[in-house]
């Protein structure tokens, strides 16, 4: 697995985003939407950002997700839950919804990584207490 960065830390938007990463029909999207499928997520993909990717990586995006999630799962101590209410930020959009797509990670002790953790990206401040350590929005 090769992860590409353009900056010196790892975690984009998903750090930004108080680790939510957004993955279409997981194994965890069933338990809070069983109504989810890959063509809604490609029709939704399709509207909001179509004209900045092709259709062919809008499928490997949405193939490799679940994958990626487990690989992630199954090698690492982080382990995800899909937020029971979490819309697609872009809602109004053709194959959006309310929930299933965003993946949270569970609360892990962040020691357990070493020096690697001077690598993650800081969280915005807003899911941040006692000086730096991050909460999830429960």
């Amino acid at each position: 697995m090769l992860l590409v960065k353009s900056t010196e830390y790892v975690g984009g938007t998903t750090a930004y985003s108080a680790g939510t990463t957004w993955i279409s029909v997981s194994k965890y999207a069933p338990n809070v939407n069983h109504e989810d499928t890959s063509t809604n997520a490609e029709a939704f993909l399709t509207c909001a950002v179509g004209e900045y990717s092709s259709a062919a990586m809008r499928r490997a995006f949405l193939d490799a997700g679940p994958k990626a999630v487990a690989y992630i799962e199954a090698n690492s101590d982080v382990k995800y839950r899909a937020r029971p209410f979490h819309p697609d930020y872009l809602s109004e959009l053709e194959g959006s919804t309310l929930r299933g797509r965003a993946l949270e990670p569970l609360p892990f002790d962040g020691r357990k990584i070493g020096h690697a953790f001077s690598l993650i990206r800081s969280p915005i401040p807003e899911f941040t207490v006692l000086g730096g350590m991050m909460v999830d929005r429960s």
